[in-house]
């Protein structure tokens, strides 16, 4: 019996999201128009989460079992780094996938967000394509 068979939930590469359903991805910045510009480019595709801070990023990862999650550094508050900290004791999102976004690029920032799993970094401003990309490599497409 295939893992298709098995459970009707997984993709036929293993995802974990439902073939029909598109993933799910959380997005934490506190900038709105950094926000506006993920929902631009990937809304088309994905079914997004967009949260202004920590603590409605933690109310919806309570909610849904999120794919893929988007997080900016520098928030007011809890840091995205703080944030993955908490969110890796969950054993729900323990594994979840991550890719940061943010406007720092020294490399013991980066070597610190990748040290927690992060499977991406992407440095602001954001361009499309690369967004794009980013998130379809990490999700498996």
């Amino acid at each position: 019996m295939s893992d298709e068979q098995k459970n009707p939930e997984l993709s036929p590469d293993g995802r974990r999201f439902p073939l029909n359903q598109p993933p799910i991805i959380l997005a934490l910045d506190d900038t709105p128009f950094v926000l506006s510009f993920i929902e631009d480019v990937l809304s088309h595709k994905y079914d997004l989460r967009l949260v202004k801070t920590t603590a409605a990023a933690f109310g919806v990862l309570n909610k849904d079992t999120v794919d893929l999650m988007l997080l900016d550094i520098e928030m007011p508050g809890m840091s995205g780094i703080e944030f993955l900290e908490q969110a890796r004791k969950n054993i729900s999102t323990k594994y979840t996938r991550v890719i940061f976004i943010t406007s720092h690029s020294e490399p013991e920032i980066v070597q610190q967000a990748l040290k927690l799993g992060a499977d991406g970094y992407l440095i602001k401003p954001l361009q499309v394509v690369s967004l794009l990309k980013k998130v379809e490599e990490v999700l498996g497409q």
